[in-house]
């Protein structure tokens, strides 16, 4: 992928300064009641770099691989939103994934 030409991004990554990243380091990666998990180069000591961004990936995989889930929906795009959030009110479901690719994300992008 070239980040330069990438809407969003535009070649452009977090560069923090040394009181920043000792500071926001742990507050950046944290998870929202363990359910919301962010991962990408800011989050990672090799921050500005592909590395990085690979690094907190797989910390949250590895994380999820010690949750245990209810429902795992795979690349479901939009559909997969929405048939997480019927199923979690249907059956009362409390444990569930939904991992994207970069074409779901695409999906998503209505601008």
């Amino acid at each position: 992928k070239n980040w330069c030409t990438d809407q969003y991004a535009i070649g452009a990554y977090a560069l923090f300064t040394a009181n920043q990243e000792t500071n926001l380091d742990e507050e950046l990666g944290k998870s929202i009641k363990d359910t919301v998990h962010f991962s990408g180069e800011h989050i990672s000591y090799v921050h500005r770099w592909i590395e990085g961004a690979i690094q907190s990936s797989l910390r949250i995989v590895m994380h999820m691989q010690e949750e245990e889930f209810d429902i795992v929906i795979v690349d479901g795009g939009v559909l997969g939103m929405i048939t997480a959030l019927t199923l979690a009110k249907a059956w009362n479901v409390k444990r569930i994934a939904v991992l994207m690719s970069e074409d779901s994300e695409k999906l998503l992008d209505v601008a």
